[in-house]
């Protein structure tokens, strides 16, 4: 056939809880009308009919168009049923041939302006070597929410998405990547239903919205494509455990921080903020400024054990210095820090104010220890205490309020000395503070 040309098709596709569809049952009652009027057939009949089906039959259309075709799609599966429409559909197609590589292109208009482009690239007769592209512009999302709802458990109030999708197949495997750009998105509460995935999406998606309620997300599509929307749910939700879990490597991002917002390292004996570590918390005010819902939790990872050892060896160092250099003044850190561990008059120092042998690191060590031995827990202690009051005053100076941000303490015995960052919406601490009241 030269050219199939279809104008104003209007085509209605409703789905049901069972997995069935109209189509799908249509398809069905018509196969067993056909196999009943084969049983009323004679012999002879069937045989020719057999001999007839037998042959094959090519299928080669140099064209096939469609214009102003209207889709009308309804979907029981929701606990709320899903209805939606796609209107002026256009198709144009070429090659639809089983040796030929057949070129489709679509286009589509949705309700509220929105649109949809596809381009096909293969042989519509194997699964091998198929290219796709979609491009989807959705101006109104509320109509989605009973599939968020059925999967994520929220309700959709108002918000747009852009969807790009291109992925190349080959013998049935998927290769691809999906982009999505949202903008001004808003969850209802959770519905309470049982839904597919347990994840906060809200906090999720908050987490990835730039101050202006835009967002950017991809997606790597990967595996059998017959299984696309399981992969496509799989993948998205990875994501949004991933950021809700590490959410200041994404927040770092969104103010333009290209390294890791989720720690901050820091010297347990310098009580100082270094440029490393202002920068950082330079970011995190930033973000808390973007983000006024933002609760964040400083979680300080100290070894007392490690901090009591740098401690006593800086104290130490410290009255060396003042002997050597005959003052009483306080020095900075970094005068003190000068002096070496391994000198030997700082050795022979250590050795007979400890009345200990001191041949290496780890007697060195031992002898400040002894040396500062009955201050030495107490100032330990006040280690931790003063770098939080350092950071908590750094905060309120650039204009955070005390009640946005918190501090624990966690003993840490692997000689590490950082802070972890973690976060919560306001509106999530207070429904666990209004949980905990309750019960």
């Amino acid at each position: 056939l030269d050219l199939i040309e279809l104008s104003g098709p209007v085509i209605f596709v409703e789905m049901y809880a069972d997995s069935t569809n109209n189509l799908s049952r249509l398809a069905k009652e018509t196969s067993n009308s056909e196999e009943n009027a084969k049983d009323e057939e004679s012999p002879a009949e069937v045989q020719n009919a057999d001999s007839s089906s037998s042959s094959s039959v090519e299928i080669a259309i140099k064209e096939f168009k469609i214009s102003g075709g209207e889709a009308n799609i309804k979907d029981h599966k929701p606990h709320d049923v899903f209805e939606y429409q796609f209107f002026d559909i256009n198709v144009n197609s070429s090659n639809i041939t089983s040796d030929c590589t057949a070129i489709v292109n679509a286009t589509a208009k949705l309700p509220d302006g929105g649109n949809l482009e596809a381009l096909y690239e293969g042989n519509l007769f194997e699964d091998s070597n198929q290219s796709y592209s979609v491009h989807m512009n959705i101006s109104d999302l509320t109509p989605f929410s009973p599939y968020t709802v059925k999967l994520f458990d929220f309700p959709i109030e108002e918000g747009q998405l852009g969807i790009t999708n291109t992925s190349h197949v080959n013998g049935g495997y998927m290769d691809g990547l999906m982009v999505m750009e949202s903008s001004g998105i808003t969850l209802g509460n959770r519905s309470e239903t049982n839904s597919q995935y347990d994840i906060p999406l809200k906090m999720g998606l908050w987490v990835m919205e730039d101050k202006d309620g835009n967002m950017h997300m991809e997606m790597p599509v990967e595996g059998d494509i017959s299984n696309f929307v399981t992969i496509l749910l799989d993948t998205f939700f990875d994501q949004i455990m991933q950021i809700v879990n590490t959410p200041f490597k994404i927040l770092g991002l969104v103010v333009g921080f290209d390294g890791d917002l989720t720690t901050i390292e820091y010297n347990p004996v310098h009580d100082d903020i270094t440029p490393e570590i202002g920068t950082k918390l330079d970011k995190l005010v930033e973000i808390m400024e973007t983000k006024p819902d933002l609760i964040v939790t400083l979680v300080q990872n100290f070894d007392s054990e490690e901090a009591s050892k740098q401690l006593a060896v800086y104290q130490v160092k410290s009255d060396y210095y003042r002997k050597t250099h005959k003052t009483k003044e306080v020095q900075d850190y970094f005068s003190i820090n000068a002096v070496k561990s391994d000198s030997r008059d700082f050795r022979d120092y250590v050795r007979k104010q400890s009345k200990m042998d001191i041949s290496n690191e780890e007697t060195l060590v031992e002898g400040c220890q002894k040396i500062k031995r009955r201050e030495l827990d107490e100032d330990t202690k006040a280690l931790a205490d003063s770098w939080n009051s350092l950071i908590e005053q750094y905060l309120v100076d650039n204009g955070v309020s005390p009640d946005r941000f918190s501090f624990q303490q966690q003993e840490n015995k692997k000689a590490e000395f950082e802070y972890e960052l973690t976060s919560q919406m306001a509106e999530e601490k207070e429904l666990k503070k209004a949980v905990k009241e309750v019960r």
